[in-house]
């Protein structure tokens, strides 16, 4: 017979052995709910007053103790495990986000353990309920949605980061800090105004170009997203740049951005422009303060391009990024981009690809592992 965890399949992610090893060393028993909150409290509640405990023993009742936390409040309100990069948490509910870990985190740094770890299950409950402060907000957006119509649909979500059909990402972020001290009202009001900017209510002219012009950035695709959107796909502006990646234009404003129509790029050529060049001189404006990590390995030094601007990915097609690698590299310079936020750089192939092959097993929506190659005048598939 299973038991619940099981029962839970594959919402759990990787966090249903974490949640296994910490019943394990409580005692065995696969208890849930309560009692299982209850072993977790107790956990805390010893190692928080255990002077002589190894760093080690708290990593194993935050990962560990976290995961069962996590799967407690799934039981509970539904959901499932998440995970973008290296941030693990849970969707609990329609709308809510949850981070058990920081909750065990935080109650061991606490003065009062038990009472700091009550007070993040109460969080995590109001978020399962769609009133939590992350939930509010996604519930409001997803509302206004319905009310105006329009057919975009929550593809995905991770905090308040939403991915919406068409390939559209709403960032949620400054509507919760502008709202945080307001009434469920005023992020209601906020939300309509964020998604009347959204395609529907642009018509089907689209965005005139003096508007576009300085808002266009370049966005590199793989294979498994064009496989989302299906039919649809047909309908972005795209340029193969070799392998499984192709390059989109996104139109960025505060809070969203979307992606540029075949039909629109059609027209603001039309009209003279040069929307693909403008992209890349936009990019390029972005990137002047970028800084890429350089890091040495057993096979030879790796650049990690990660600062978490949404664009890191993107700027694999700088024509100053060869120049500025060969500062730290030799020739030839091989680079891949597995998903959005990270460009890798190293003089070894093999290392470029494995590097890759991890980082995109770990994102939401990868790109490619697929390796380029940096030349005089841009990239080319290795």
């Amino acid at each position: 017979m299973s038991d619940w965890i099981e029962a839970l399949g594959d919402r759990t992610g990787p966090l249903g052995a974490s949640a296994r090893a910490f019943l394990s060393r409580r005692g065995g028993e696969v208890v849930q709910g309560a009692d299982a909150i209850g072993l977790i409290a107790q956990a805390v509640d010893e190692l928080a007053h255990d002077e002589s405990a190894s760093d080690d023993e708290d990593t194993r009742v935050v990962e560990d103790g976290g995961a069962l936390l996590g799967l407690v409040l799934i039981e509970r309100f539904g959901g499932r495990h998440a995970r973008r990069d290296r941030d693990h948490r849970i969707l609990i509910g329609e709308f809510g986000t949850f981070d058990p870990f920081g909750a065990i985190d935080a109650a061991l740094d606490a003065a009062d353990p038990a009472e700091k770890l009550r007070e993040r299950i109460r969080t995590a409950e109001a978020e399962g309920r769609g009133r939590g402060p992350i939930a509010r907000v996604v519930r409001a957006f997803s509302l206004a949605l319905i009310d105006r119509g329009l057919d975009q649909q929550i593809q995905d979500r991770f905090e308040l980061e939403l991915q919406l059909e068409g390939g559209i990402e709403i960032d949620l972020r400054r509507i919760a800090e502008a709202t945080e001290e307001l009434d469920d009202d005023a992020v209601r009001a906020a939300a309509n105004r964020l998604v009347a900017l959204l395609p529907g209510a642009e018509g089907e002219a689209g965005v005139p170009w003096a508007d576009a012009e300085a808002r266009l950035l370049p966005r590199l695709v793989g294979a498994s997203f064009l496989e989302t959107l299906g039919e649809r796909a047909s309908e972005l502006h795209l340029r193969q740049l070799g392998h499984d990646v192709h390059v989109a234009l996104q139109l960025r404003y505060e809070g969203r951005c979307r992606y540029a129509r075949r039909d629109e790029v059609i027209r603001w050529r039309d009209e003279g422009a040069l929307p693909f060049a403008r992209a890349i001189e936009n990019l390029a404006a972005r990137s002047n303060d970028t800084r890429f990590a350089c890091v040495d390995t057993d096979e030879g030094a790796l650049i990690l391009g990660r600062t978490g601007d949404g664009l890191d990915s993107a700027r694999l097609l700088l024509p100053t990024l060869r120049d500025v690698l060969a500062r730290e590299l030799d020739e030839p310079i091989y680079l891949a981009v597995p998903h959005r936020d990270t460009i890798l750089a190293a003089s070894d192939p093999a290392l470029v690809a494995r590097h890759a092959a991890d980082a995109s097993a770990r994102a939401p929506h990868p790109i490619s592992t697929a390796l380029f190659r940096a030349t005089e005048s841009g990239v080319e598939p290795a």
